[in-house]
């Protein structure tokens, strides 16, 4: 999937729906530009939602680093 999320990405704004694992985010995060790029998060309990939070928080600091 990812050369065609890629090839999309390159030609308008990529919104991406679902519920995903730090590894396939760090994936997403070395294949995709950041420019468009939109995640919209399906996260089932509370637990994982704050789990999530504090693993995007770190993603964005590597990011900005």
């Amino acid at each position: 999937m990812l050369p065609y999320l890629k090839r999309i990405s390159e030609q308008k704004n990529l919104i991406l729906w679902g519920d995903y694992s730090p590894a396939e985010l760090d994936l997403l995060r070395k294949n995709l530009p950041a420019r468009g790029l939109f995640f919209n998060f399906r996260v089932p309990t509370m637990d994982e939602a704050k789990e999530l939070l504090a693993f995007l928080r770190r993603w964005g600091e590597r990011r900005s680093s």
